[in-house]
């Protein structure tokens, strides 16, 4: 429950100053509460430090949602000093509290499948990824769709390879839902071929979409496919 389920919405300074104190007392959700109102800036001054040290405290606790809003604060610097092996850390804790939708599995996935941060764990990303992706996110569909695409590379040149088939399943559904890459990416690949059969027709509706969304590349590929300009292109090279 939190304060506008009690009905504290028109005093928030109030609301806060019973959430700090509770808090004080070990009161789990007054924790995360009051670290929400510090971060919000609601019944008082923002107060990014104030919300970190909150967040933290709840998460020592194990509240799911305070331990994602914490995970946040340290890997953008809020509150404190940027921390990515915290952030790692935290993300991965609430990733696995429960199979509910959850943003924490496409944060957490990122950061597997990028070496700015931590090490990488490809089989991490590819799991969370595929997790998010089921329930709807676009981002993780393409995501998802690029790591499946660029696993178990086929050099004798089969076409219809499991991997390659389900990667343009996923771009499929992101460009369906307006992702700018996810619409060129599959442009190429039904051009090329790849993944399902050779369909010069939806390539040149998925590159102009793609140029109407913005994708630099999508119109000299759009006029390359109807013999309108030849690009130095080595067509090998999807991504």
């Amino acid at each position: 429950m939190n304060y506008k389920e009690l009905g504290c919405v028109q005093n928030l300074e109030a609301a806060r100053d019973s959430f700090h104190t509770a808090a004080h007392y070990f009161h789990i959700e007054s924790m995360y509460e009051f670290a929400g109102m510090c971060d919000r800036g609601e019944g008082g001054d923002q107060d990014l430090r104030m919300a970190r040290h909150y967040y933290k405290k709840a998460v020592d606790h194990d509240h799911y949602k305070a331990t994602h809003n914490y995970a946040c604060m340290c890997l953008d610097g809020d509150g404190g000093e940027k921390g990515y092996p915290e952030a790692f850390k935290y993300f991965k804790k609430s990733a696995e509290y429960t199979d509910d939708f959850n943003v924490s599995w496409y944060n957490y996935a990122s950061m597997c499948n990028s070496s700015e941060y931590v090490l990488q764990n490809p089989e991490e990303a590819l799991k969370y990824f595929k997790k998010t992706a089921d329930l709807g996110h676009v981002g993780a569909m393409y995501n998802y769709a690029i790591i499946r695409f660029n696993s178990d590379p086929n050099p004798q040149g089969i076409e219809e390879a499991p991997n390659l088939v389900e990667a343009r399943l996923y771009l499929s559904g992101a460009a369906t839902r307006n992702h700018r890459d996810a619409t060129y990416v599959l442009a190429l690949i039904q051009f090329k071929g790849l993944g399902g059969p050779k369909d010069n027709d939806a390539s040149r509706i998925n590159f102009t979409k793609a140029h109407e969304l913005g994708h630099p590349q999508a119109m000299p590929m759009f006029l390359q496919l109807n013999g309108l300009f030849v690009l130095p292109i080595d067509h090998n090279q999807i991504l």
